[in-house]
């Protein structure tokens, strides 16, 4: 039987309610489905990849920038970004896609959070609500929680810019795994990324 610790287990059971909130909003008479079924037993178990519904989100009252990171060869690059930021009150998300200088997948990995911290910055200099930083990786996001240590040098770099940016910021800034492509907004980030490299989506 797969275990986690507690701070797992509780990023994968909020997967499960936002998965459950936006199936009850496509269809409130709609308590479960097959898809949803299998979605919520996979991650219960331990799967890091799901198969998507894609209704559209909750209301929000934070702002969350999900991440992610593709590369065409790992290490070695090149490698690139994509993120899609969701703002209260707006419609449309913001969506990036750019080149990363980044020569592995877990440097790639910090460059999208980075990145997204930094257009926060640019767009939003002083930022009404929280901000969830949502990312597919692990590593990348219990180094950043200090759940785990980091030796990598590059990545120690990335890392420490990154949590000096949050301290600078004037709301709390939380770090968020979920597993990938587990929202529309991580499964666009995905392919935003993807697509820049012009790599097939996968």
């Amino acid at each position: 039987m797969t275990t986690f610790n507690q701070a797992e287990a509780n990023n994968r059971l909020a997967t499960i309610i936002e998965m459950i909130d936006r199936a009850l909003l496509c269809d409130p008479m709609l308590v479960t489905t097959e898809r949803l079924l299998r979605n919520i037993t996979a991650i219960a178990q331990g799967a890091d990849e799901v198969i998507l519904n894609e209704p559209s989100p909750p209301a929000l009252d934070h702002i969350i920038a999900s991440c992610d990171a593709s590369i065409k060869e790992n290490p070695g690059g090149p490698s690139a970004v994509g993120i899609v930021i969701l703002m209260p009150q707006q419609p449309n998300p913001i969506q990036i896609s750019q080149a990363s200088p980044a020569k592995t997948n877990n440097q790639a990995e910090y460059d999208a959070v980075y990145i997204a911290l930094t257009t926060l910055f640019d767009r939003h200099n002083n930022p009404q609500c929280n901000v969830e930083i949502r990312s597919d990786s692990q590593l990348v996001i219990k180094q950043l929680n200090k759940e785990i240590e980091c030796h990598d040098k590059d990545l120690q770099r990335r890392r420490d810019r990154i949590l000096e940016l949050v301290t600078a910021l004037p709301v709390p800034v939380i770090f968020v795994w979920r597993p990938r492509n587990s929202t529309p907004e991580l499964k666009l980030a995905n392919y935003l990324a993807q697509d820049y490299l012009g790599v097939p989506r996968h």
